[in-house]
């Protein structure tokens, strides 16, 4: 009853409120089964007006199309018919790269009189410290640590970027060519915000220069691809065990919509991999309103927003207390553009790769730190923002490298929004047990000798811990909202 309940409502409601919110692939649905592929598409195809479209077996997906005169139809019937192996049906959604408008410079070839000038024009790493860090650290990077840009692909041949490309995959095409087209260059893009080499006169670099690359493309020249298109570079990033997924897209959807990808980044966080999100370019508080994958948090996601050059937020960069973790440089970013050509963009797409890179750069020194420890890292050790987030922060690379250098104790998670009557378990990174924990404010929540917190009420406070050698450490702000 309640599968025929869920499947009513999408389709009848959701219809209703799908133009402002989520724009479809015209007639494809996305069909969840249980266990038995073969059942489904028995009735599947046993349904006037269907049509299998392919299986996606890692996500107990069938991809269908519905003829228009048929959809209502078939979809009334289907849900009509639901069995205990169909578990729903949700839209196969347009997503889109997250690049924002700003006033260009155009593209230009790498030459001995432009190294200085794209040198000064790369200022989000001088912000970050980033070469602070890389001297703090004696390396700048590792290629053992290997990043899947899941976008539209990348020009492997960059100058700046061959070095660090490994093999990848194009799932538009189906085909092992995932190079990126001159029309867009959006993946090229974000792989040398990530790891563009700095060895060429008049190029670029990266915030983490040494570094593995696996471009998966799924978006195409004009930056548009499909929920069903990204859920396969998913599993294959999950299945080819790479450690990050860099994804600088979405699609503004509503939780049932957006399940199947959901599912997707629940997979991936729960294999392990450093699912780095953008935030997306509406200029709006996420917290009230979806948008996906940025609204999707597991443990091991970070969902990123833009900041400027003078910090402030630029008017296109989502942002929000629950939904953001934190921030990093989004606007007139200068990178790698395809054939051997650089050029800025604007966007959460380019913060969210710099906080990719970065963590790639910060898990050549700690490999075992994983997505929960380096958000909560990034948080602490990051600098003041007025952009709202979690944290109020903007990343700050030498900060995060001398913490870890110097396994400064920190708490997991360092910020975060709960609601009352959630519970959770805070843990001590590079601290000695046993640990005395503490709860500021009482009045919000309860904390019990192994760090389970437990919210009573809303409001706002803060966690503190005592290791076993007197040293003191607390997180930043936990807030309570009403359920």
């Amino acid at each position: 009853m309640r599968s025929f309940i869920f499947i009513f409502c999408f389709v009848f409601l959701c219809q209703a409120f799908a133009a402002q919110t989520s724009e479809q692939i015209p007639g494809e649905y996305l069909v969840k089964y249980r266990e038995h592929a073969q059942l489904a598409a028995f009735k599947l195809r046993a349904t006037v007006g269907v049509r299998l479209l392919a299986e996606i077996p890692s996500a107990k997906l069938l991809q269908i199309h519905i003829a228009p005169k048929h959809e209502a139809k078939a979809l009334q019937s289907l849900s009509d018919g639901l069995d205990s192996n169909i578990e729903y049906i949700a839209p196969n959604l347009v997503v889109s790269m997250l690049t924002a408008p700003f006033e260009a410079t155009g593209a230009t070839d790498a030459t001995d009189a432009t190294a200085a000038k794209n040198q000064e024009a790369q200022w989000a790493l001088a912000k970050i410290r980033a070469e602070d860090a890389w001297q703090a650290a004696g390396h700048r990077g590792s290629r053992s640590v290997v990043i899947a840009v899941i976008d539209t692909g990348a020009d492997y041949r960059h100058e700046s970027l061959a070095p660090n490309m490994v093999p990848g995959r194009d799932f538009i095409n189906n085909s092992n060519d995932p190079m990126d087209n001159r029309t867009s260059g959006h993946g090229t893009h974000c792989s040398g915000v990530i790891g563009a080499t700095g060895l060429i006169d008049g190029g670029t670099i990266g915030i983490s220069p040494q570094v593995s690359i696996m471009p998966l493309r799924f978006l195409d020249e004009n930056g548009r691809g499909s929920t069903a298109n990204a859920i396969r570079a998913i599993d294959y990033a999950i299945e080819h065990r790479v450690q990050i997924i860099s994804a600088s897209w979405g699609s503004r959807a509503t939780p049932s919509e957006a399940k199947p990808m959901i599912e997707a980044v629940k997979r991936a966080s729960d294999a392990g991999v450093i699912f780095v999100m953008s935030a997306g370019n509406h200029g709006e508080n996420t917290d009230h309103y979806d948008t996906y994958p940025a609204n999707a948090k597991f443990a091991n996601t970070i969902t990123v927003g833009a900041s400027s050059e003078d910090e402030s937020r630029p008017d296109w960069s989502n942002y929000g207390r629950s939904k953001v973790d934190l921030v990093a440089p989004g606007k007139a970013i200068l990178s790698t553009l395809p054939e051997n050509r650089y050029g800025k963009k604007s966007g959460t797409s380019m913060a969210a790769p710099l906080v990719s890179g970065l963590t790639a750069f910060l898990m050549a020194q700690q490999p075992s730190l994983s997505g929960e420890m380096i958000r909560s890292l990034l948080q602490v050790t990051g600098a003041y923002s007025p952009v709202l987030s979690a944290c109020d922060c903007r990343i700050d690379a030498l900060n995060a490298t001398k913490a870890l250098l110097n396994e400064k104790m920190f708490i997991v998670p360092a910020a975060r929004t709960m609601e009352v009557g959630e519970s959770i378990h805070f843990k001590v990174v590079f601290g000695q047990a046993p640990f005395v924990f503490r709860v500021m404010n009482t009045d919000v929540g309860t904390i019990d000798q192994f760090g389970k917190f437990t919210a009573t009420a809303s409001g706002l406070t803060t966690v503190k811990v005592i290791d076993a050698t007197g040293t003191e450490t607390s997180t930043l702000a936990i807030r309570v909202v009403e359920n």
